[in-house]
């Protein structure tokens, strides 16, 4: 029987290990994993093995160990959307929000349309105008794009903020950043992740950014706005002309 082709193994590997990045926990087992990075090791296409190892380390837990192993797959084929676009996914799944902004900012450089979308809607969780408008910018240079239905529907929510972000006075778009950053930080300290963001215009004119939040109980999510209003008085933001507010997503 002949050796099944490097790819091939890629892809199965690949294939156990998605669930687990998918839904940021380790579903395979110790054992399983490292079977895997063991298997890895022996992909002769040097890019490829070192992802399918760091994708590892990452469902294992080790983020520094993974990242590194991933930084060095990017260093040898910076070309290649899956490097980065599997590398964010991994990471942000692991509630490491940071970290997967950071890759996704600098995955621009490919130009790629789905590393483009994924970075706009990482990019609206952060209320980062700046980088949104770039995104905007990059997709309009590359003329007519297709999107499957789902990158469309999520281009689409993400854009309804960044329109809001774009009507805002810069002092009001800046002071909701800061709040939408707070709010991402207080997620990486407790390891969650939001399902979405979105916003809400109360009749009174205040806009309100919210984080919806998926199987957290009503005691958890009081918690948590009130550890984000300590540090929105903190950071002397408690003026602002918007708020930002962790919602039940259930």
């Amino acid at each position: 029987m002949p050796a099944a082709s490097p790819q091939l193994i890629t892809d199965q590997l690949f294939e156990k290990l998605s669930p687990s990045i998918e839904k940021g926990e380790n579903l395979l087992g110790e054992f399983e994993l490292f079977s895997i990075i063991r298997d890895a090791k022996k992909i002769p296409v040097e890019d490829e093995s070192l992802a399918i190892q760091g994708l590892a380390w990452i469902v294992l837990g080790d983020i520094t160990k993974g990242s590194d192993l991933c930084e060095a797959a990017i260093s040898i084929n910076p070309s290649e959307s899956a490097l980065w676009g599997n590398y964010a996914i991994a990471v942000g799944q692991k509630g490491n929000h940071a970290l997967q902004r950071n890759i996704l900012k600098r995955s621009v450089v490919i130009r790629n349309p789905s590393l483009l979308v994924f970075n706009f809607i990482v990019s609206s969780f952060w209320a980062d105008y700046n980088e949104m408008a770039r995104v905007v910018g990059l997709f309009q240079s590359l003329g007519t794009v297709e999107l499957t239905e789902k990158q469309q529907g999520d281009y689409m929510s993400a854009e309804a903020i960044y329109n809001t972000l774009a009507k805002l006075p810069e002092n009001e778009r800046e002071d909701l950043s800061k709040m939408a950053n707070l709010a991402m930080d207080i997620m990486m300290g407790h390891n969650l992740s939001a399902k979405n963001s979105g916003q809400y215009v109360a009749p009174d004119g205040m806009l309100s950014f919210n984080y919806d939040l998926f199987n957290a109980s009503p005691d958890f999510i009081v918690m948590l706005n009130d550890e984000l209003a300590t540090k929105i008085v903190e950071h002397e933001l408690h003026n602002a002309k918007a708020i930002v507010l962790f919602t039940p997503g259930d």
